[in-house]
Parts: C-alpha cells; sequence; structure tokens
C-alpha cells in the first residue's frame, strides 16, 4: 500500500523526460518512477523498518 506522498525538484529538462517516458511506457509519473526505484540494488535490512524502533 501507498502511503508516502513526497514532492521533488526537477529541472524543466527532467520534467519533460519524465512526462515523455511516462507517455512512452503508457504509465502515469508516479509509476515510472516506482519502477525506476525498484531497480535499485535490493538492501533489504535497511529498507525495512526497525521494529525495536516502533512504538
Amino acid at each position: 500500500m501507498k502511503t508516502i506522498k513526497m514532492t521533488i525538484r526537477l529541472t524543466e529538462y527532467e520534467k519533460k523526460k519524465l512526462e515523455q517516458e511516462a507517455e512512452k511506457r503508457a504509465m502515469n509519473q508516479s509509476e515510472v518512477l516506482r519502477s525506476l526505484i525498484a531497480r535499485f540494488p535490493v538492501r533489504v535490512a535497511s529498507a525495512l523498518p526497525n521494529p525495536k524502533n516502533s512504538v
């Protein structure tokens, strides 16, 4: 489930490239960004919240 909303700053060029990539893939811009993040190397332990720190 997606629960975090982020705001990012892009140049006009980066925004246009993201728009073009989303259109090319028939995806929305958030889906494109999530698909790129999914390609990052997996570091499971550091990506998951630490249950000892949750209160």
